[in-house]
């Protein structure tokens, strides 16, 4: 009786052995699971932020991490022992780990465009003609956003504005934050004249058009209305601007 009962526990000890031996623990099997769901997460917060994104930059990220997700997803943990477990939970940590230091850099572009989009749509294309009243003939105009530093060049590369004409087929941007603007101005003896705290507060798309003078109390440029009707494909044309020299007085 005493040798059946002590067979008994033995081939109990057993088992319990192969049970052990076979397969992962509960918590191996569970911590694989919040492992996926964390990779799942990742994955889909950084394909959703990419898809929001004009630049395709990180289009070959988003398919070589998806590739080795899908490989996960279709990986098996029921044969596998400690051990084998135990790297598998390293790659899914491992894996979402890049999913994470690819949404930062997909937050980091995503910030950049919609700078740009919202620079877009605070900033007016405004087309400007100029009218010449310097009594100088003119091989250089740029006109400067004082504010941003920014450049925008209507005459050079051999043109030339002579005394009372019109230069037409300019366009400048003008942020609706920045109403302060310099004109510089060269002629053709290589004189520099500059035109300060010119006030495009009133520009509108529709156009405006700027009048430069220089008289005795300074160099001035007088914003007024753009006339449509006198646009015209070529850069420079020769036409009286004493009536808009005038109206700007």
């Amino acid at each position: 009786m005493i040798k059946k009962v002590t067979f008994g526990l033995l081939l109990l000890l057993v088992l319990a052995g192969m049970l052990t031996g076979c397969g992962i623990s509960k918590e191996k099997s569970q911590a694989i699971e919040s492992a996926k769901d964390s990779l799942h997460n990742a994955r889909y917060k950084a394909e959703t932020n990419y898809g929001t994104l004009t630049d395709d930059t990180f289009g070959g990220q988003i398919t070589e991490l998806g590739e080795r997700a899908d490989q996960i997803d279709q990986t098996g943990i029921h044969k596998m022992d400690e051990q084998e477990a135990e790297v598998f939970l390293n790659t899914i940590t491992e894996l979402t780990t890049k999913y994470g230091v690819l949404q930062a850099s997909i937050d980091e572009e995503a910030q950049k465009e919609k700078q740009v989009k919202k620079q877009k749509e605070e900033t007016l294309e405004v087309p400007v003609y100029i009218c010449n009243g310097t009594g100088r003939t003119l091989i250089m105009i740029k006109m400067t956003d004082m504010s941003s530093r920014t450049d925008n060049i209507l005459l050079s590369d051999g043109q030339i504005l002579g005394i009372n004409q019109i230069l037409l087929g300019g366009v400048v941007n003008v942020r609706k934050d920045s109403t302060k603007w310099q004109i510089t101005a060269v002629d053709d003896t290589n004189q520099t004249l500059v035109f300060e705290n010119v006030d495009l507060s009133g520009a509108k798309t529709e156009g405006i058009s700027l009048t430069l003078e220089c008289t005795e109390n300074g160099n001035t440029a007088n914003m007024g209305s753009y006339v449509s009707e006198k646009a015209t494909d070529q850069s420079t044309v020769s036409e009286s601007c004493e009536a808009t020299a005038e109206n700007s007085n």
